[in-house]
């Protein structure tokens, strides 16, 4: 009962850490007992199933990209034809620069040539593609925030290298993106 996601979170972290010490042999020896708890909890076989359903997702994408490209098309059929929440999910998450209004055009000509239910499955579908996307802009929204407030963090420093060096591995994409865009305003 005590091992749940969070477990197996905090066992992943683990065996990172010892890694990055240089700990290998402590590390194979908690990632053979990570993998015997897979496969005896049910909790590690959901969280496998869950993996295995996300990289057929990633290989769904790639088997589509290789003949001439990701088209809508092509990413609308993967998407109303995903055999799971998490295939969805995945999808969503891997294209959403992809998943435009054209996009929805697309699924909202498909729901309209539909019927019965067909018509309500492809309606379930554009709703929960809507719901990923709001909290994958929530997010990218608060990961944007977080990344201004350090740049002003470290701007209003006293020394900024030093306060550079101290939040090094918080300087991500986001931090990135916010210092470039603030350089053009600049500009």
């Amino acid at each position: 009962a005590l091992i749940d996601q969070s477990f197996f979170l905090m066992l992943t972290n683990i065996i990172q850490s010892q890694l990055a010490n240089g700990e290998e042999q402590v590390a194979r020896m908690l990632a053979a007992l990570q993998q015997e708890l897979v496969t005896q909890t049910k909790v590690g076989q959901d969280l496998q199933a869950q993996a295995l359903e996300a990289q057929a997702a990633v290989q769904s994408l790639q088997e589509a990209s290789k003949d001439g490209g990701l088209t809508r098309e092509k990413l609308l059929e993967l998407i109303i034809h995903a055999p799971s929440d998490i295939r969805l999910s995945t999808l969503v998450s891997y294209t959403r620069s992809g998943i435009d209004y054209q996009f929805f055009q697309m699924l909202t000509d498909r729901i309209e040539a539909a019927s019965g239910d067909e018509k309500q499955r492809l309606t379930d579908v554009r709703s929960k593609i809507s719901e990923m996307l709001k909290q994958i802009d929530e997010q990218l929204q608060m990961e944007m925030a977080r990344a201004g407030k350090l740049l002003q963090t470290l701007l209003s420093a006293q020394d900024i290298e030093a306060a550079t060096r101290e939040h090094l591995p918080e300087l991500d994409d986001f931090f990135l993106e916010i210092l470039k865009q603030e350089i053009q305003k600049a500009r």
